[in-house]
């Protein structure tokens, strides 16, 4: 889908790296899930995508966890302010959509006696059309 794209987009934006460590010389910004050995915090970033019959738009959730335990909230409110800044401005497209519009669904604190130790999360909604991909194979 755009994940290698929206990836490197959060990795490339500073406010939001000066809230993550760092893994194998790059922000700790994950697809799917993180390593065992990755220091928190770190972020893990899940899209869920599904498209019409014609397959002319395709639209989903992108689910942004940053797991910080015993870290402070202050920082994961940091980085709740600098995630939704980053992600309003951001103009994507991929190699088959164009036109990708991200739309925040929720966000806000779990709850500390969550289990998976994640104190942020956000669900925004996309939707991408794919008249890039049908006009660059005409």
């Amino acid at each position: 889908m755009f994940y290698p794209e929206l990836i490197e987009y959060l990795r490339s934006v500073t406010a939001i790296t000066d809230t993550v460590e760092t893994y194998d010389g790059s922000p700790s910004i994950f697809s799917n899930e993180a390593p065992e050995e990755a220091e928190k915090p770190y972020v893990v970033v899940s899209i869920s995508g599904k498209k019409t019959p014609d397959s002319t738009i395709i639209f989903g959730d992108i689910m942004i966890d940053y797991y910080d335990f015993d870290k402070s909230r202050v920082v994961s409110d940091a980085f709740d302010t600098e995630l939704e800044n980053a992600l309003d401005s951001m103009k994507m497209q991929s190699e088959r959509l164009s036109d990708i519009r991200l739309d925040l669904s929720s966000s806000g604190h779990v709850e500390d006696s969550d289990p998976r130790n994640i104190h942020f999360n956000a669900i925004y909604s996309f939707r991408g059309i794919r008249c890039k991909w049908m006009q660059d194979t005409q």
